[in-house]
């Protein structure tokens, strides 16, 4: 990607007490651990930092696919070769437009693209990173995302539990990077490598937000 003249904006990480930007998703009121629970049988491949969960459409480096959505799943516009502007050519934009019953939705980056919430095994080890970091915008200015690693349940979980999320997030109309703090977490298992959740309550007029470059790192 282009070089960017923005900001970097490290964010105070939260332990996830209820997805969503205030409540949607799975969730569980523990505090993370370093302890693995990665399963035995895992086939988890040894991942290099930097590893990217989306570089650009299509790109080889791309190793996580957008394939878990959850929550009022119709009420997502989903676009991962958003034509957008000269410095991020091939962007996502996600619309959110809140109509269903649950009143929120989002959307698992997961590793294989048939995990299905941690039922088949696969994702990486990714313990070379101590941040993830992915560059985020909105349509207008003052849309409210929430952004998270880990968290899979299933068969076979991630290492990560609880979710390390960013909290949320209220997006300017302006590119901004961002960066949630991995440092010590166990990262030997991660199949939900990114999640994007929102709600209701937080975007009742609903939302367009653009991401791009989400990516771990060392």
């Amino acid at each position: 990607m282009k070089a960017k003249k923005y900001f970097l904006i490290p964010l105070v990480i939260l332990v996830l007490s209820a997805s969503g930007c205030s409540q949607s998703g799975p969730t569980n009121t523990q505090t993370s651990t370093t302890q693995s629970t990665m399963p035995a049988k895992s086939t988890a491949l040894i991942g290099q930092c930097p590893l990217y969960v989306y570089e650009d459409y299509g790109a080889s480096s791309n190793n996580y696919i957008a394939a878990g959505w959850m929550g009022d799943t119709s009420d997502i516009t989903f676009d991962d070769n958003f034509k957008l502007d000269p410095v991020h050519p091939n962007v996502i934009e996600i619309k959110y437009q809140p109509t269903g019953r649950e009143k929120w939705a989002g959307i698992y980056w997961w590793n294989p693209a048939d995990s299905n919430f941690g039922m088949v095994d696969g994702g990486f080890d990714i313990s070379c990173a101590s941040k993830l970091t992915f560059w985020a915008r909105g349509k207008n200015g003052g849309e409210k995302a929430e952004l998270k690693v880990g968290g899979l349940k299933g068969e076979y979980p991630d290492s990560l539990q609880p979710a390390v999320t960013s909290g949320p997030i209220v997006l300017t109309g302006n590119w901004v990077q961002y960066s949630i703090n991995l440092t010590g977490k166990d990262l030997t298992h991660i199949i939900g490598g990114f999640v994007w959740v929102t709600n209701k309550p937080d975007n009742p007029n609903g939302a367009t937000i653009y991401l791009d470059d989400i990516r771990f790192e060392q």
